[in-house]
């Protein structure tokens, strides 16, 4: 048996993340009474009661804290989207942390989910009939269209072969992508995440028909194509890359094939700057792009969502400023 180290986060508290020492032979229902044995007295329900989630996105790919401290629970009081663990099955299971698995810092792999989270969530949220989308906008619940920002970036991929979208984390950029691809569906729009740890930017992007190292682009003609490169901070360092695609690929991108960079603007010291290359980038979209209007605000609050009439429109009134500063707050919960 292997010993594994493995990174839980407790959804819907804000307790940080805490490592669990198991050995992979044990099952799930073990793990849980590890969990709780090892959580420093933030668990005092009893271990069976336990609910756990794997920590893993749609595209395979494990969680970081942040994202998992974010996330939210259904009306059965389960993550969306997340698969729950069977108890009965053991740790090393294939499903779970099998033979491939390989634990790298900053990962989370479990959500534990204690009795009652469910109700504790509900009485939470300000919106109690919606629950937000960690992977950007959920086209299936209310949402602001954004059109103006639409065209905005329309009329910037019509014009250049690359358009950069740089924001702070849960400003809007994935959910920008997801409009844009639905309402110009004449055009072939391609998702691309660099949310994958296993896989280079170079690789990654070969996948989809272009290879930076070759200098080889295998889009067919036709239709305008739109690489949507999201969460391109994750590669920052791979500045090869960055350099071939934005500043050597003049000569052999067709005309036909468009990139949008989306990539989140980080404010900490300690983290890679964005690529020199970007600095050529003509069209940007930034945090001020970003930011809804105030008709937009008034519109996010009439949104069918559960919001109670009487809190729709609270106005701070601050000298002769009478805008609708609350909603500000809630845009990211229904974009």
């Amino acid at each position: 048996m292997v010993n594994l180290s493995l990174t839980c986060v407790i959804v819907g508290r804000k307790t940080g993340a805490f490592d669990v020492n198991i050995e992979d032979g044990m099952k799930i229902s073990a793990l849980k009474q590890a969990i709780k044995n090892q959580s420093d007295g933030l668990i005092t329900d009893p271990w069976l009661k336990l609910q756990l989630f794997l920590a893993k996105t749609e595209y395979g790919a494990w969680m970081d804290g942040a994202t998992a401290e974010g996330v939210a629970l259904d009306d059965r009081g389960h993550p969306q989207g997340y698969e729950k663990m069977d108890p009965s099955l053991w740790i090393k299971n294939d499903k779970y942390f099998g033979p491939g698995f390989q634990p790298y810092e900053g990962q989370v792999h479990v959500l534990v989910v204690v009795p009652g989270q469910s109700e504790d969530a509900s009485l939470s949220q300000i919106f109690p009939t919606f629950r937000p989308y960690c992977e950007g906008l959920n086209l299936q619940h209310p949402h602001l269209s954004r059109d103006a920002l639409v065209e905005k970036l329309h009329e910037a991929v019509i014009r250049t072969n690359f358009v950069l979208l740089s924001s702070p984390s849960g400003s809007g950029k994935t959910s920008l992508l997801t409009l844009y691809a639905r309402k110009h569906s004449e055009i072939s729009c391609i998702d691309v995440t660099f949310d994958s740890t296993t896989k280079g930017a170079t690789a990654l992007l070969s996948n989809y028909g272009v290879n930076v190292r070759t200098k080889k682009c295998d889009i067919p003609k036709g239709k305008l194509c739109v690489l949507m490169l999201d969460d391109c901070q994750r590669v920052y360092n791979d500045d090869d890359f960055w350099t071939r695609l934005i500043k050597g690929s003049a000569s052999w991108i067709p005309d036909h094939v468009r990139f949008i960079i989306s990539a989140t603007h980080l404010l900490e010291t300690d983290v890679p700057h964005s690529p020199v290359t970007f600095g050529s980038i003509e069209f940007k979209l930034t945090r001020d792009n970003f930011l809804v209007k105030d008709e937009e605000a008034h519109q996010c609050l009439n949104l069918k969502n559960g919001l109670p009439p009487k809190l729709r429109f609270l106005h701070a009134g601050r000298g002769d400023d009478t805008r609708v500063q609350w909603a500000h707050r809630f845009i990211a919960h229904i974009n």
